[in-house]
């Protein structure tokens, strides 16, 4: 188990990621005892939240280019889910 508070916070994205689907696996086995399952099901958890929390932050800043009227001048908007 790693130290969630520093660890996950400076992971990529991808690492991030990455690591919750191992989490996920060693549930889905379920070859666990409850004790460690429910500590790898907490680490799952908090690392979903820094996945979420990454594609919130990464979405802030994504801007999308749009035509600026006849005089084809472009110009950035914030990026909007459909």
């Amino acid at each position: 188990m790693i130290d969630m508070a520093t660890d996950t916070e400076n992971m990529s994205f991808e690492d991030a990621l990455a690591l919750l689907q191992k989490l996920i696996k060693e549930l889905e086995e379920g070859n666990l005892p409850l004790d460690k399952a429910l500590k790898t099901f907490q680490e799952a958890v908090a690392v979903s939240r820094v996945c979420n929390k990454k594609l919130e932050m990464a979405q802030e800043e994504v801007k999308k280019i749009v035509v600026n009227g006849e005089d084809s001048d472009y110009k950035l908007e914030d990026f909007e889910c459909q």
